[in-house]
């Protein structure tokens, strides 16, 4: 008994030391009214009606309470004008979730607090800081912070404007549903603050993809790692979405970026080849104009395959829209056209069944979306942007360093039933397009291999393709039980170059996502 009452009363110092600080902090930010402690009250609110054990309740108000801890040790004097922020002040401000977790790591806070801090400004569309993640990839305890956040921001008087009534902040709350706010979360807070309680939920409070096939990049680690290398052009043999690239471009690197996925690159060219190109109301209204004829007309041919994803009329006005975007002879125009499409169906599979009313139609969605494909980063380089075989793009492409992110056992075909399979089926016009890249690259990282011997081999085939880089820095994703890496992946590097360094940064505390490392090779000297 007398143990737990001392645990008892060591927690409750805890909070209090914790809520004097956050007390502070809002003063910083320039808050009128209590603006952490209100938050920490509402994001329980939301952890009991989703079921929180009670260590998780107690891991999300630390988090709560010093989410923007970050904010008190950046050099911002703009935090507190009466204006908005400048975009060089806003891309100083992205460093404030990653800055806080280490403070909270001073602060001896659980593991659990710390992640949740470095979440908090994570979007359920993947446009978040500082680590991209997208849908169920955030943890739902960091979905819950950003929603109640959100809220108190709408709520709550700022120095560069008012408080937002509450008919307002309901309706601007609404447009950020199923884009940067989880549609489940949303819902349920919008139903308590309509005054409608509904039971408790049985949602798992660490609801996350439990697939390794779509473990995320987290970019905010792995621009940090980068960091500590000198160079000035990258190769990317495995680049994703463009998403680290278009940081990289943010610090006046040159970046050559490669996925065997047209999807990924068509994001990529939108965001890393362009240099200045951006789509124009008027350009958007002929390709919506096209989109909605396409949705009327019950005998608008689409891709079939799409109905395993959306419904008819839906998947007459994506048909539309992409026949539209494709007629432009401008590739970049093309790839940003394809880059909002793409934004267009991930929004539209963002609702479960108990959210589909808080839906906006694809049309709406489109037009408050143009702003998030036209974010071109003018460094004046030639960046570059390709689809081709990992190997292929090794040979061609010279750099300073190159970054492989090594792809997950599984062939690309594993994404059919998942949500994300619609991207490369939509963009191809292929009806069986992941199983056609899965053939196309058998043999290859990314493309049917039967066993790890298989893996082991690819990696091999695409290491001895890159002599000619000087430096390597190879990104693993593994096993959360310790830090230790993958053996056999680490002889393999060895037998081409000597190790000189690994960077991991853990996150198995929060859910099922994988830890990620980066190795770095010793540089080679001519």
């Amino acid at each position: 008994m007398a143990g737990q009452v001392s645990a008892l009363d060591a927690w409750a110092a805890r909070i209090a030391e914790c809520e004097r600080e956050a007390v502070q902090i809002d003063a910083l930010e320039g808050y009128t009214t209590p603006h952490a402690a209100q938050l920490a009250a509402w994001a329980d609110e939301l952890a009991v009606a989703f079921g929180f054990s009670e260590r998780g309740r107690r891991d999300l108000q630390l988090a709560a309470l010093l989410h923007d801890i970050g904010e008190s040790h950046l050099d911002l004097p703009g935090l507190t004008a009466a204006r908005p922020l400048t975009f060089a002040e806003r891309h100083t401000l992205w460093r404030h979730p990653v800055v806080g977790e280490r403070l909270a790591q001073e602060r001896n806070l659980p593991e659990a607090s710390r992640l949740l801090i470095r979440w908090h400004h994570e979007n359920w569309d993947g446009s978040g800081y500082p680590d991209g993640l997208r849908g169920e990839q955030i943890p739902l305890a960091a979905r819950i912070l950003r929603t109640v956040d959100t809220w108190c921001a709408l709520t709550q008087a700022r120095p560069f404007r008012p408080a937002l009534s509450p008919s307002d902040a309901l309706d601007r709350l609404r447009s950020l549903v199923g884009t940067t706010l989880d549609p489940v979360v949303a819902s349920r807070w919008l139903t308590r603050v309509l005054g409608n309680p509904e039971p408790a939920s049985k949602v798992s409070p660490w609801t996350v993809s439990h697939s390794t096939v779509h473990q995320p990049p987290l970019i905010g680690f792995e621009l940090a790692a980068l960091q500590t290398i000198p160079f000035q052009t990258i190769a990317l043999p495995f680049g994703g979405d463009g998403l680290l690239g278009w940081h990289l471009k943010l610090l006046g690197k040159q970046v050559f970026t490669n996925d065997a996925r047209q999807a990924e690159t068509c994001l990529a060219i939108g965001s890393v080849e362009n240099n200045g190109y951006v789509l124009t109301a008027s350009q958007l209204d002929a390709w919506l104009s096209r989109a909605r004829d396409a949705e009327d007309n019950p005998d608008f041919p689409y891709n079939p395959a799409l109905g395993r994803w959306f419904p008819p009329a839906q998947a007459r006005w994506l048909a539309g829209f992409r026949r539209a975007v494709i007629a432009d002879p401008n590739r970049i125009i093309q790839a940003l056209g394809m880059s909002l499409g793409l934004y267009l169906g991930d929004y539209w599979l963002a609702f479960d069944p108990a959210s589909t009313d808080r839906r906006s139609t694809l049309e709406e969605v489109a037009i408050e979306g143009l702003s998030k494909v036209n974010r071109a980063v003018d460094n004046q380089l030639a960046n570059q942007a390709t689809c081709l075989p990992a190997q292929a793009f090794a040979v061609q492409t010279s750099a300073d360093v190159v970054y492989v992110r090594l792809p997950p056992l599984a062939a690309y075909h594993h994404a059919t039933n998942h949500r994300d399979g619609w991207r490369e089926t939509w963009v191809s016009d292929l009806p069986d397009a992941l199983a056609q890249l899965t053939q196309k690259h058998t043999g290859r990282l990314g493309g049917q291999l039967g066993s790890r011997r298989e893996y082991r081999a690819a990696l091999r085939s695409l290491l001895r393709r890159l002599p000619h880089i000087p430096q390597w820095a190879i990104g693993i994703s593994h096993d959360g039980q310790g830090l230790g890496l993958p053996d056999d992946l680490l002889t393999e590097i060895i037998g081409f170059r000597p190790i000189a360094k690994i960077l991991t940064k853990p996150v198995s505390a929060c859910g099922t996502l994988l830890n990620q490392s980066i190795v770095f090779c010793q540089t080679r000297v001519d």
